[in-house]
């Protein structure tokens, strides 16, 4: 009998290749900008939902695992680099299509954006809220390390507007902390995480499993503590090194031992589903946990709905109307583009059918239910005759449970929910 963690040969943990497809079909540089200002001088009033994404890229210190695009904090880099972002800020809000339809959620990612100072916080919200259509109850999200959380940026924080925060534990583990270059003890981070409750309105935390070397125990641990910070949300993710990341070239050396295979991923998975309900935390997505309703996780289930995820900064990815948006990673190209009154796009290319298609698809694979009307009527496509032998394939290992209208995930299906989106992907 076919084992679980068995029904693929190699577990999909992330769709990153859609980054590189993306740039092989962007428009040329003179044409991202005509395209993006005949866009922006639409009125957006036809869009979905509506959400935007500041990537602030820069860290105190880099961490040795980190996928995401970050550099070393330079103050004086920091400081024209937000110039220029709120400069961006203040002359796309003259345009129509982003400000004839508000913004549901704001995420402020990274990087680190608590890496600014309290003071650049305060100028930085308070820029979001002059010039970004607000909806009445904005979802406005900050990350964070434990370093970075101080009063005054919280003060910061709670008055720029930021009700919810999501904070990256990673694990609460001594020894694995110590791998990866955190440098807050787990007694701070339990401190630090009791101030930030008593100042947000939803607190999430962000724990990684499959750590090299990591045991079953810590992580049973990392879970246990977890829950009993009290907090309104919990994150768990497989660990995702970055290819050139200190982590993996330390694997590579063979100074560590390598991550576990996919069978222990499957164990760490299976606990966190298990273990996490049992404690009043029950799944709102494929990832995330509550044990309260004001959590959410409104940017995170918009931006792979049909409607806008406008990129700000250095590295943000999004969408708008019929783009896909990359912006410039380099950040002096970066701040050059918008001191020349440029939209500050590495890459805009037209967003394919089958890429629309899987990311709706993926947007609801995450809340675990896949309703079949909204792609016959948003996308002509009868998954039930388009994808009926798929469909009776995943029943029949396990992975969905099929419905007139509608198919759930199992708990077998969460594992392997990224294989599934490439299937269908594959069959389109």
């Amino acid at each position: 009998m076919m084992k679980p963690y068995d029904i693929y040969p190699n577990r999909i943990i992330a769709h990153l290749e859609i980054d590189e497809h993306m740039r092989q079909i962007s428009y040329p540089p003179e044409e991202i900008q005509e395209r993006t200002i005949e866009i922006l001088n639409q009125n957006g009033t036809s869009v979905g939902h509506r959400v935007g994404y500041f990537h602030i890229p820069f860290c105190e210190k880099l961490c040795k695992f980190c996928v995401f695009y970050r550099v070393k904090k330079d103050d004086a880099q920091l400081a024209r680099f937000l110039d220029a972002l709120i400069e961006n800020l203040n002359w796309l809000s003259e345009y129509p299509y982003v400000s004839s339809v508000p913004f549901e959620a704001i995420y402020l990612g990274g990087g680190t954006p608590t890496t600014i100072t309290p003071s650049q916080m305060h100028r930085l919200t308070s820029t979001i809220k002059a010039c970004l259509p607000l909806s009445p109850n904005v979802e406005f999200t900050s990350e964070s390390t434990f370093a970075n959380i101080t009063d005054e940026m919280l003060q910061a924080l709670q008055e720029g507007g930021v009700n919810r925060m999501s904070l990256g534990v990673q694990t609460f583990s001594p020894r694995l902390r110590k791998l990866i270059g955190r440098e807050c003890t787990p007694d701070d981070v339990i401190e630090k995480i009791g101030k930030v409750r008593r100042i947000m309105e939803v607190v999430n935390l962000d724990l990684i499993y499959n750590f090299p070397t990591q045991t079953i125990k810590e992580w049973e641990e990392d879970l246990k503590i977890a829950t009993e910070t009290g907090v309104d949300g919990i994150s768990v993710h497989p660990l995702i090194p970055a290819e050139d990341s200190a982590l993996t070239k330390m694997i590579q050396q063979g100074v560590i031992e390598p991550m576990g295979d996919t069978s222990k991923q499957y164990d760490f998975h299976c606990i966190a589903h298990n273990m996490l309900p049992e404690r009043r935390y029950h799944p709102i997505n494929l990832a995330h946990f509550s044990n309260n309703p004001k959590e959410r996780i409104l940017y995170l289930r918009l931006r792979l709905e049909e409607g806008d995820c406008f990129p700000f900064g250095a590295g943000g990815v999004g969408n708008f109307y019929d783009l896909v948006i990359l912006n410039h990673k380099n950040i002096e190209h970066y701040i050059t583009s918008i001191r020349d009154k440029q939209f500050p796009a590495e890459v805009a290319a037209p967003l394919p059918e089958p890429i629309k298609f899987l990311w709706a698809l993926l947007g609801q694979l995450q809340q675990m239910k896949v309703e079949k009307e909204h792609f016959r009527k948003n996308y002509s496509i009868d998954l039930d005759e388009k994808y009926s032998e798929l469909i009776d394939d995943l029943e029949s290992k396990g992975l969905i449970k099929n419905h007139p209208e509608y198919f759930i995930l199992t708990p077998l299906g969460l594992f392997w929910v990224f294989n599934i989106c490439s299937e269908f992907l594959y069959h389109y």
